[in-house]
């Protein structure tokens, strides 16, 4: 039967499953019936990097394996008539997983878990060459990672084999028969998917069953940063971009809610009042027509905050505006401002808000609140970041909540969760008077002693980080100790955390539009057309020899106007989380080494940090070959980005990364370090990349950079290529939008846990 399918097959078929269902027997007897290529990802890696399973997890960790292991899944597009057996927690891999399933089938082969434990006990070899993922016992971590893997298995394939009580020869006869009745239908009905156990159901029916029961149509937003309005981060871009991607190319109605700050003019952007309850009152001293109150208690003292809202659309996203005096007052997102400071003593410049843990309850229930008022029912509330995970506790705990929105998903986004980014409160008692969240919640979200939103989230919404490998850092190492153990507990808990890493807009830095950009001179990276670059770098090179007084920026030492010279770039906060402690140091080894290096640094921080680097430009060695410029001013940064040919991402952590996104698609290469999210930057293809972050390495990279730049300018503009190919073609949000449709399925199927 499968000769009579076979030209009907796809090039690659791809066996998924838990350990123990069969992949390899089944994987090695269906390459020969269809004379295929078998391949066994596990056996691959384990050559690769040269050890078992068990030795390379002792010598290196799960993430070296988990690293070869997604590395081997995108290879499946240049493979052809194979047969791949994954290992089983190769799944995990959410978005390489998407990308192989554009091109290859993809079998689950199931068993229940105690067949599976059953199996496993009578392959002692197995068992001695797997070394545990959780530290769990045997029974108990097959049940924690089906249960956590199933869901994916499920929505990851396109026929579903149930293995209990079959041999081999019977698994690969019954997929026979499966596969020709999938291709018969295909033959009537167009592309197949999964379907019920052992069917493969036609793509239309199951895109009717979830038009009916689970397609997402609805989605509200809950961010303290929207681009264009409010931002301190790339959280704002995150939001923007994704929210006008489900209006585009998800067929979503998306709204979105966020502060009005005291430095966003509602009326000037173009914002109206929104008609909301029948109440009027005066906030800040100006009067709305409609307002409402929110119940914003103290632990002595009950109380109430009036509210009202603005409403507007930019580029199809409904958005609203919460008008509330905690709000109006603030000059900075999340900060107070020098302008703050110079008015209260105690209000220090970059210290964060001494309400903030009330200024993101009031959001959180002024969003919720605001649904109701307007009679919305969404299908998934996505809260970004700890100033909006407690919504979903508070939406499944309060009963008048828990009623209206019994239909509405929630997924909880953490862009950050490095200690001090959860918006945690020490106060129990307060935490729990403004939340109105029982006692019970409030003690079980306990993270070292202090109320924790995401641990508050976790029971009530789906979880994910913004890469799959920062995801992986907070939950299968020790770098997690940054965020004071936030991934473990979650883990402890039964929680995964899906990684998502973060798209871009190609459009919003293309330098073939320069005038978007501020550019001096258009060019097109993806053709190698570059001559429009060196312009861009010679132009910003001509303002810096100048030293004339920038708008928003000061300057501190100079670069000589020589574009043909390779020019280093930084980009971003002046913190010891982004390196800069270690690229200061990378450049002090460099600049005696490298006569023809040159360094322009762009941003603000740390006051220590920005004196060594005024430091360094006035040094012997820094003289006419290093420029500070601290401030920050977008146009300019873009006028940076496209005049350097390398830019430098020192951080210790990063979740995702946007910056190197950026530098790519204005033909900046990226080194980086490798860690969370910029892992995507692939050294010698993309971009440069090291793993030992110290200045010795750093320096190091920088060198061989340096080296191809001199000898090899083609490779270079290779590289530069490469880069903007890879973005379009993996990290487009249009790309990336799918699969948050996908969690946004699972969070609507999610029932909160009792606690």
């Amino acid at each position: 039967m499968l000769r009579r399918i076979m030209n009907q097959l796809p090039e690659v078929i791809v066996l998924t499953g838990f350990r123990a269902t069969g992949k390899t027997s089944v994987g090695r007897l269906l390459a020969a019936r269809l004379g295929y290529t078998f391949v066994d990802a596990d056996a691959v890696v384990c050559e690769r990097l040269g050890g078992t399973v068990a030795q390379i997890v002792a010598r290196s960790g799960w993430g070296s394996f988990r690293q070869a292991e997604r590395a081997l899944l995108l290879e499946t597009r240049t493979m052809t008539r194979t047969v791949l057996a994954t290992g089983g927690g190769a799944i995990e891999h959410t978005a390489e997983w998407r990308r192989l399933r554009e091109q290859c089938l993809v079998v689950w082969l199931e068993a229940d878990g105690a067949t599976i434990r059953r199996r496993m006990a009578g392959d002692a070899q197995t068992m001695a060459q797997r070394p545990s993922l959780t530290g769990e016992a045997p029974v108990d971590e097959i049940a924690t990672l089906l249960a956590r893997r199933t869901p994916l298995y499920a929505a990851g394939s396109d026929v579903r084999l149930d293995t209990v009580g079959r041999t081999p020869e019977e698994l690969v006869e019954k997929l026979a028969e499966m596969l020709a009745a999938k291709q018969a239908v295909r033959h009537r009905s167009g592309p197949m998917t999964q379907g019920p156990p052992e069917t493969a159901a036609p793509q239309e029916g199951r895109a009717m069953s979830e038009e009916s029961s689970n397609a997402i149509r609805s989605v509200w937003l809950v961010t303290r940063e929207y681009e264009g309005l409010a931002g301190a981060g790339g959280v704002k871009d995150v939001c923007r971009q994704l929210a006008e991607s489900l209006v585009a190319h998800g067929g979503c109605s998306v709204q979105v809610v966020l502060p009005r700050y005291g430095f966003v003019d509602a009326a000037h952007l173009g914002f109206t009042p929104a008609a909301l309850g029948d109440a009027e009152g005066r906030i800040g001293g100006r009067r709305f027509g409609h307002v409402f109150e929110i119940d914003m208690h103290y632990a002595d003292e009950e109380r109430r905050e009036r509210v009202a809202a603005w409403q507007g659309t930019i580029n199809g996203v409904r958005i609203f505006l919460v008008e509330a005096d905690r709000f109006a007052t603030k000059r900075g997102v999340y900060t107070y401002t020098e302008e703050d400071e110079l008015e209260v003593a105690w209000q220090r410049a970059g210290g964060g808000h001494f309400d903030y843990f009330a200024m993101n309850v009031l959001l959180q229930k002024a969003a919720l609140d605001l649904m109701i008022l307007l009679e919305e029912r969404p299908d998934v509330i996505h809260c970004h970041d700890g100033h909006a995970a407690i919504l979903p506790a508070m939406m499944r705990e309060n009963a008048g909540w828990r009623a209206y929105f019994r239909r509405t998903g929630a997924v909880v986004t953490v862009h950050n969760a490095g200690l001090g980014y959860h918006q945690e409160v020490d106060d129990l008692d307060f935490a729990r008077a403004v939340t109105a969240l029982p006692e019970r919640v409030i003690l079980s979200s306990r993270l070292g002693g202090s109320f924790d939103p995401f641990l508050a989230a976790s029971p009530y919404a789906v979880l994910n980080t913004v890469s799959e490998n920062y995801g992986r850092e907070l939950q299968e190492t020790p770098d997690d100790a940054r965020t004071g153990w936030l991934g473990h507990a979650l883990l402890d808990r039964g929680v995964h955390l899906a990684g998502i890493t973060n798209g871009i807009d190609p459009a919003s830095f293309d330098p073939a539009r320069p005038e978007q950009l501020g550019l001096a001179a258009a060019f097109d990276v993806s053709r190698g057309e570059l001559a429009g670059k060196n312009v861009c770098k010679e132009t910003l090179l001509q303002r810096i020899a100048a030293t004339d007084p920038w708008e928003r920026v000061k300057q501190f030492g100079s670069l000589l106007p020589e574009a043909d010279l390779p020019l280093f770039t930084f980009i971003g906060r002046l913190t010891s989380q982004k390196g800069v402690d270690i690229l200061i140091r990378a450049i002090g080894e460099l600049l005696p080494l490298e006569p023809l290096a040159r360094f322009l640094v762009f941003g603000s921080g740390s006051p220590v940090l920005e004196q060594q680097l005024e430091s360094l430009t006035a040094s012997a060695s820094g003289l006419n070959r290093v420029c500070f410029l601290r401030g920050f001013d977008p146009l300019l940064a873009n006028s940076i980005y496209a005049a350097g040919d390398f830019f430098l991402i020192p951080s210790r952590y990063e979740p995702c990364g946007l910056t190197d996104y950026m530098a790519q698609l204005l033909g900046n290469l990226p080194i980086v370090h490798r860690v969370g999210g910029l892992v995507k930057v692939i050294d010698g293809e993309t971009g440069f990349a090291y793993d030992e972050n110290t200045p010795e390495a750093l320096a190091l990279v920088m060198g061989r950079a340096l080296t191809t730049y001199a000898d090899d300018p083609g490779a270079i503009r290779a590289m530069q290529m490469a880069a903007v190919e890879r973005i379009a073609r993996l990290h487009t949000w249009e790309k990336v939008m799918d699969d948050y449709l996908l969690l946004y399925r699972q969070a609507r199927k999610l029932y909160p846990a009792g606690r």
